[in-house]
């Protein structure tokens, strides 16, 4: 009857053990999983904020591109403005010289005019004394 005792109290022991030991490897093995789930998690992580990154470069890099098209449109349009300036002040210039240059002839024409008359005037009186 000890023996029997004895034989059922270190199988009771040896079933203790194993359960133990079985919950424990039941425990290691959940918290492995745990651990790849999390170190998954956290590389997913680190990939979404290495593509957000990247994005974020990407609309960075269009924002200054689209500043400098921005920028030489303003200068373009900065230099045609001015082309106009000039141009319209070049042909007001030329206006003015053409104007200036139209009243010197007509000044020239009625002095030459005048000038003739009193020529002829003179040649008509010398010639009336003459006679």
């Amino acid at each position: 009857v000890e023996e029997a005792e004895a034989a059922k109290l270190q199988r009771q022991e040896e079933e203790e053990r194993l359960r133990v030991e079985t919950e424990a490897a039941e425990d290691t093995r959940l918290k492995e999983e745990e651990f790849l789930r999390i170190e998954a998690e956290a590389e997913a992580a680190d990939a979404a904020k290495l593509q957000l990154q990247q994005e974020e470069e990407h609309l960075r890099i269009e924002a200054e591109e689209a500043e400098a098209t921005r920028l030489k449109q303003e200068e373009e349009e900065r230099l045609r403005m001015e082309a106009e300036a000039a141009e319209t002040a070049r042909l007001q210039q030329q206006e003015q010289e053409e104007q200036r240059l139209r009243i010197e002839a007509e000044e020239a024409g009625a002095a030459r005019l005048k000038h003739q008359q009193e020529e002829e005037q003179h040649l008509r009186i010398e010639a009336e004394r003459a006679e």
